[in-house]
């Protein structure tokens, strides 16, 4: 799966670099925004699946989500910020305490949309964004420890391998950490979500498979 995934990103993003150099950056990132947020509303409400990290029962699972246009924006932005670091402008140039800021309120509006259906159509679109934001500033900080340039150079140099493993490496660890106990995790996440919610008048319904039915829950 992961050498299906990493092929077809390398066939698809040749079309969008060529793109990006006929439109501009800011219309191929909106028109990248709107094909991507139009692909996800389908993948959710028409095709019945699921963002690939979420635990809950859907027809067709987490498949609909595995084609390049599920994530299609996130990669037009990468590359919209790499034009943008070219020309010494953008993100990474932010000050660290706008960085922080901007990656956390991201960061947290992309994790409580994952909850909801209707979040799993922008939570990848934020998510990412605020994530990379926060590496940032944090990875700025460690700059000041002695010694930790060259280690992160070193890191760095085999960031696209720890790409590539870490899907198996969190998933081999949910099951041995977890395991059978994932379905009394969902309950427990289920009565504190119901807590919390009371006085908004809320209602989020999970309930939960047997232990030899499956270890995942079903959203109503």
């Amino acid at each position: 799966m992961v050498r299906v995934v990493n092929s077809q990103f390398y066939v698809d993003i040749s079309f969008p670099l060529r793109l990006l150099q006929r439109w501009g950056s800011r219309n191929l990132l909106c028109v990248s925004i709107l094909l991507t947020l139009f692909y996800r509303a389908l993948a959710v409400y028409l095709f019945g699946g699921h963002p690939t990290y979420v635990v809950l029962n859907t027809p067709a699972d987490w498949l609909p989500f595995v084609p390049f246009l599920a994530k299609l924006s996130t990669f037009v932005l990468g590359m919209v910020v790499a034009q943008a670091y070219c020309n010494r402008k953008g993100p990474v140039f932010w000050q660290s305490r706008r960085a922080l800021w901007v990656g956390a309120i991201l960061y947290l509006i992309g994790f409580v949309c994952q909850f909801y259906r209707l979040g799993w159509i922008v939570t990848d679109l934020l998510l990412p964004v605020g994530l990379t934001l926060l590496c940032m500033v944090a990875f700025r900080t460690l700059l000041g420890l002695p010694g930790s340039d060259s280690t992160l150079r070193w890191f760095g140099s085999h960031s696209y391998s720890y790409f590539l493993i870490h899907n198996f490496v969190i998933d081999r660890t949910i099951q041995l950490v977890v395991g059978d106990n994932l379905s009394l995790l969902l309950v427990a996440a289920r009565d504190g979500h119901r807590n919390a919610c009371s006085c908004c008048h809320c209602r989020f319904n999970f309930s939960c498979n047997s232990a030899t039915g499956g270890n995942s829950a079903e959203i109503h």
